[in-house]
């Protein structure tokens, strides 16, 4: 579970700490430098924050978490920071999880939430950005190889998920980086190095994502993805290991058609309040499969 926040805790905050060696001959990186290890944040913190937009800052990169209590709850946009250790997910209930379980390097990482408010760059003064580690979410890749998240379905070998890293200097857009979260009927479930210095110097990296499982609204020009718009993301601004291989990519497995009919059921869109919404055996479920 992501660790409460204890006046312990905000002490060291405060002092400040150094990162364990990390396994696998990773270099470390030192709390205070440029890198955004997110060990100077803790698990949990969104909590105490108010409702709207919180700024905060890891390294030299200040990243957004939006905090939105409109439907009672509260539910987390943009970067939120976690320690979770489990690489299975049940649902929007565990969203904070990385498909390889845990973070690259260190206890924590951050997950970037799609956020509708528009909250969704990491801003910072003008500079060459090295890269960062990027991984699928575990809630995203449950839906991706299971299907079992309304409305998601199982991808197939023609489907992709992909994320974009946009990279930005004074509000211009100067170039994108595409991450193939999943393409050709295999997934990321390991960290992995995205190289972002082609984007040059810039001040902002701006996230967004895409997926080939899409709903379409009623007009059949506005599109809503279907897959849960997760990913999560590890020491950003880091360089690339020295002797840095990519981890393999793993296989979705492949579904008969009796499995997929076994497995699924008809599903009813409606409108309530203006939302679009999915009801499928008579449960509804909002398009990033939160039940209602």
């Amino acid at each position: 579970m992501m660790k409460k926040i204890y006046l312990f805790s905000v002490c060291m905050f405060l002092t400040g700490l150094q990162l364990q060696a990390a396994p696998g001959g990773r270099a470390n990186v030192t709390e205070g430098s440029n890198v955004a290890t997110f060990e100077d944040m803790f698990a949990g913190i969104q909590e105490i924050w108010g409702s709207g937009v919180n700024q905060w800052q890891s390294g030299v990169y200040t990243f957004t978490t939006y905090k939105d209590v409109a439907y009672g709850d509260p539910y987390y946009y943009s970067f939120v920071v976690s320690d979770e250790t489990e690489n299975t997910s049940t649902g929007s209930l565990q969203p904070y999880r990385s498909a390889k379980g845990g973070a690259y390097e260190g206890s924590n990482f951050a997950v970037w939430f799609a956020d509708w408010y528009g909250n969704n760059s990491i801003t910072f003064d003008p500079q060459t950005v090295p890269g960062f580690f990027v991984n699928n979410n575990a809630y995203t890749v449950a839906a991706i190889v299971e299907g079992n998240q309304p409305p998601a379905r199982r991808f197939t070998k023609d489907d992709e998920l992909l994320l974009y890293a946009i990279g930005k200097k004074d509000g211009e857009t100067v170039d994108t980086v595409v991450v193939k979260l999943a393409t050709d009927g295999k997934y990321i479930s390991d960290w992995t190095y995205v190289d972002l210095s082609v984007l040059g110097e810039i001040d902002e990296v701006m996230f967004a994502m895409s997926t080939t499982d899409r709903i379409s609204y009623d007009d059949g020009l506005t599109y809503y993805d279907n897959t849960p718009t997760y990913v999560c993301l590890d020491n950003f601004g880091a360089a690339k290991p020295e002797n840095y291989v990519a981890p393999e990519m793993s296989v979705i497995p492949v579904v008969t058609a009796l499995d997929e009919t076994m497995n699924s059921a008809a599903a009813e869109k409606v409108l309530l309040n203006n939302r679009l919404m999915i009801v499928r055996d008579g449960v509804m479920y909002d398009l990033q499969g939160r039940k209602y």
